[in-house]
């Protein structure tokens, strides 16, 4: 199973963001399964894909976002979410 953390910034913000999601990873000693940014004209959308849910929590808290957990095993619910406190600016898919 998978834990998703999804979270979108102004545009402007891109190079920031980066380099506050690098340095906050090298600093819990956390390795992503997968990391994926895309920019529109106004936003940039970050996801980070963590295997434990400990990890996924904490980058949600660091972040102000939501994580989502997929690739769930057969006979358990498809997604679960847990809720984190978010910033007002900040926007979810």
């Amino acid at each position: 199973m998978l834990y998703v953390v999804e979270f979108q910034r102004e545009r402007e913000e891109l190079s920031t963001i980066m380099a506050r999601i690098r340095e906050w990873l090298d600093s819990q000693r956390f390795e992503p399964d997968a990391f994926r940014s895309s920019t529109n004209e106004a936003m940039v959308t970050c996801r980070l894909e963590f295997k434990f849910e400990s990890e996924a929590k904490a980058c949600a808290a660091a972040f102000g976002a939501e994580v989502r957990s997929i690739g769930e095993k057969p006979g358990a619910t498809a997604v679960t979410r847990s809720r984190v406190e978010t910033p007002r600016h900040c926007v979810f898919l």
